[in-house]
């Protein structure tokens, strides 16, 4: 089914990194169909629909919003932290369930409602310890069997925040980042600008890099991590792969 729907605030579309709409909904797309493969690789029965959904950090709906022309037959929900962002899509998909959440946990649902769980450009902002957090909290409301699919930043990624001259990253290497396994770089911005840039954020918020092996090593949180796949999410953003499938 094609929605028709109407762009929200170029603020809203900027906070994701969209210059304009159309460029949101290009990358909404192509972000969506790389996602799906990976879903379908891990998941073949998702492709035939009722399951529980959850697009984790959905903003103002670059990926849900293709992936509900994609999977009509699922339970899509929706959360994230700005409260625009979820007042503007629950105009847009009335019959969706979207919450505005808090920073920190817990989740608005019961243990194990989701068989997916899917979160794009989040732990790419998250410090260590929120991301250690999450993961946990993640867990607690994935099904037995379910997935979830987190995209994170490293090697593709540190080199792009280098070449733009992101704050903080000129001096950091691949080296460090083998090193240290994961590298937190919080953004500097308080009062009227963090409500701005970063509405809702209540804790160090940033730019985060994470080797695949540190990802692999330390994100199982009551999960287990199937893979780390380099890069697939836009040629910049790796894609990790966990499912509560062998879990008690």
């Amino acid at each position: 089914m094609i929605r028709t729907i109407d762009p929200p605030d170029i603020r809203n579309l900027q906070r994701v990194g969209a210059p304009n709409w159309s460029e949101f909904q290009a990358a909404g797309r192509r972000i969506s169909r790389q996602l799906l493969v990976a879903i379908l690789q891990e998941m073949p029965q998702f492709a035939s629909g009722g399951m529980n959904v959850l697009d984790f950090g959905c903003g103002c709906g670059r990926v849900l919003y293709p992936m509900l022309e994609l999977l009509p037959d699922h339970h899509f929900h929706g959360v994230d932290v700005d409260q625009s962002a979820i007042d503007y899509l629950r105009t847009q998909l009335p019959d969706i369930d979207l919450r505005c959440t808090d920073f920190q946990p817990p989740l608005p649902f019961t243990d194990q409602y989701f068989d997916l769980v899917y979160s794009i450009s989040i732990w790419t902002h998250l410090s260590p310890p929120d991301q250690m957090t999450w993961l946990a909290e993640v867990a607690r409301v994935t099904k037995k069997g379910g997935y979830v699919f987190i995209s994170t930043s490293s090697y593709s990624a540190l080199k792009a925040r280098k070449l733009r001259g992101d704050p903080g990253w000129s001096q950091v290497s691949e080296d460090d980042l083998n090193r240290r396994g994961v590298i937190f770089i919080p953004y500097a911005v308080t009062g009227d600008s963090q409500d701005v840039w970063t509405p809702g954020i209540t804790a160090d918020y940033g730019l985060t890099v994470n080797s695949p092996s540190y990802c692999s090593e330390n994100f199982g949180q009551g999960m287990q991590v199937e893979k780390v796949m380099a890069d697939h999410i836009d040629g910049v953003q790796d894609l990790v792969v966990l499912s509560r499938r062998s879990l008690g």
